[in-house]
């Protein structure tokens, strides 16, 4: 069994390099003391040295950016490339995430960046997900095409570094309509992998994680990892309090031991 992947975003926080390195060293204390779970850092820019040099070679403890450049390198102000980041230790790459989304990135963008991040064989974490909920399904049709169109011209044997996070945009943050359910995520995580499967076959569909991405806290990690059959959670607000972090770090070490009992 893979163990389950969590995902930390820390999004634009904390202020301080200081604070930075205090965190990560409280998850990597935590993660030290479990079994079946593998936790990915993504942090701001400014703090990957800092936090890369805390969390050091951890077998189960990864360094990841939250957005990358489209360019290679040359005259591009401000651009920070996948190379770039792949030498400062990342190992991962968010790309897609909701709120670059709002801020105008398209589907030919996040594939434009997906191409530049397996180039350098480093790891995807492609967010998708709709706005709203319909009862007909057309939602489907907006993951779908999110899919196909990142990971177009995406070779197979690139499907190992992949990871999908399904964030649905109507149940996160405050404005949110309702929150989502575990079934609800069950059934669009079936859902992701037939797209998958038809850009990488089925039995390698089954190999890619789906991660829920919907405020994610400690009194749902269970739900959702059990009843949801998540691979993992991409966790936002949560993962910047170290005692809720650590709840939900707990919860999915108990669910992955689970797990592994039940398949042997």
């Amino acid at each position: 069994m893979k163990k389950i992947h969590l995902v930390a975003n820390w999004k634009a926080h904390p202020k301080e390099v200081t604070e930075a390195k205090r965190l990560a060293l409280s998850v990597k204390d935590a993660v030290a003391k479990t079994r079946s779970i593998e936790v990915t850092l993504a942090v701001p820019y400014p703090f990957l040295t800092a936090v890369g040099e805390v969390i050091g070679r951890s077998t189960r403890c990864f360094l990841a950016a939250q957005e990358v450049s489209v360019v290679d390198e040359g005259a591009h102000t401000g651009a920070v490339t996948a190379s770039m980041l792949k030498s400062v230790g990342v190992t991962e790459i968010i790309v897609g995430h909701s709120e670059q989304r709002a801020q105008g990135l398209t589907d030919e963008g996040v594939r434009a960046r997906i191409e530049k991040i397996f180039k350098r064989r480093l790891s995807v974490v492609l967010c998708v997900g709709e706005q709203e909920r319909d009862a007909h399904g057309a939602y489907l049709k907006v993951i779908q095409t999110q899919l196909l169109t990142a990971l177009r011209g995406a070779p197979k044997a690139a499907a190992g570094r992949l990871v999908i996070a399904y964030e649905p945009l109507w149940a996160i943050g405050e404005d949110a309509q309702s929150a989502d359910t575990p079934a609800g995520f069950h059934e669009v995580a079936i859902y992701i992998r037939k797209v998958l499967s038809e850009q990488f076959g089925a039995r390698v569909a089954l190999t890619i994680p789906v991660l829920y991405g919907g405020s994610v806290n400690p009194e749902n990690t269970g739900s959702f990892l059990l009843e949801g059959h998540a691979s993992g959670l991409l966790v936002g607000r949560a993962s910047l309090l170290p005692a809720s972090f650590k709840s939900i770090i707990a919860e999915a070490d108990r669910v992955g031991g689970m797990r592994t009992r039940t398949s042997s």
